[in-house]
């Protein structure tokens, strides 16, 4: 196929694509990055199989978002399964630790979360008081 060829970006990432009968997802079969995303160029520039499909359909991808596999699959360039999120949503959806912790509504001792200091990091009022009467029973103060 010539760099100058007539066949789009989208038209190439179909033909590259088989349905997964199980999930419902189309996966792409061509080379992936390593970490489990396709590409492809398009116009010059390199860009997810993804990002193709998404755009052939909806169009540029809002300023701010990104597409994100509902499925968790990398590879699927289905367009029921893809969706422009924020990127926070996008990671919160997935199986991080920040999606993990984000999840969490009780502090190991099984209080509700009901403090969050200036640094982001979550609490709760009974565990906090305890750890300060702990510090002042060994003669230390917060400060």
């Amino acid at each position: 196929m010539s760099r100058w060829s007539p066949v789009s970006a989208y038209e190439r990432v179909l033909a590259r694509a088989e349905p997964e009968p199980n999930s419902g997802c189309l996966l792409y079969l061509g080379a992936d990055n390593g970490q489990g995303y396709c590409g492809i160029h398009s116009k010059g520039h390199q860009k997810g199989v993804h990002v193709v499909v998404y755009e052939h359909q909806h169009g540029r991808v809002p300023a701010g978002h990104e597409i994100d596999h509902r499925c968790r699959v990398r590879r699927c360039v289905n367009l029921r399964h893809l969706e422009a999120v924020t990127h926070r949503e996008n990671l919160l959806r997935g199986r991080t630790v920040a999606a993990r912790n984000a999840s969490q509504s009780a502090c190991p001792a099984g209080h509700a979360y009901d403090v969050v200091l200036a640094t982001g990091v979550r609490g709760c009022r009974r565990c906090r008081a305890a750890a300060e009467a702990r510090r002042r029973a060994r003669g230390f103060s917060r400060l």
